[in-house]
């Protein structure tokens, strides 16, 4: 029986409300029956690459019927791929407090440049730099973790020797130690040069 949508305009927002919780009770046990059918398909021998062509999420089914993801974060992310792949394996305990898109404290170097300072995101709205600098692959990292990746991630510049050339595109000039020379004095040399 298919229930039109002017079915469920009759109810009230709570009795809607009611049945989107119970819709996804639903959609996460049917997620978690899915797990065991392919972790029993697996245990008794059955072809993985087969399987992995019938079933899309097969990497995350299989964690699903292990115990190690929780279906209802399966549900949460499941339109983020990249992010359900990392807070998937994430410990259940900390699969549970993101469950429900909970903001997480990202680092970020403050307007002035002295210092850095922490706002709240969602893992959903998170940019891919922002959840590769959040988690990690075992853990969320806590604020000074993430202090201490975007620390090793400031590329250190090194002084060239003085015998190498360094191009300044901005001034359009080519610098040989304190010798200063523009594009237009160096393509004359090479002219001359034959």
């Amino acid at each position: 029986m298919q229930i039109e949508i002017a079915d469920y305009r009759s109810m009230s927002i709570e009795e809607r409300l009611s049945k989107l919780a119970d819709l996804n009770h639903y959609a996460a046990a049917a997620l978690l029956e899915q797990g065991k059918i392919v972790r029993s398909l697996l245990d008794d021998g059955y072809d993985s690459e087969d399987l992995r062509s019938k079933v899309p999420l097969l990497d995350i089914l299989l964690r699903v019927g292990w115990g190690q993801t929780l279906p209802e974060l399966v549900l949460a992310y499941r339109f983020d791929r990249r992010l359900l792949m990392k807070v998937s394996a994430l410990p259940i305990p900390t699969q549970k407090q993101l469950i429900d898109n909970t903001p997480l404290a990202v680092c970020e170097p403050k307007a002035d440049g002295d210092g850095y300072a922490h706002r709240l995101v969602p893992p959903l709205k998170m940019t891919g730099a922002q959840l590769r600098q959040v988690f990690a692959d075992d853990h969320i990292r806590d604020p000074a973790e993430q202090i201490s990746y975007c620390v090793r991630r400031i590329p250190t510049r090194t002084k060239a020797p003085s015998n190498t050339p360094m191009v300044d595109r901005q001034h359009r000039t080519v610098r040989f130690g304190e010798i200063v020379v523009t594009r237009d004095e160096l393509l004359d040399l090479l002219r001359r040069m034959g």
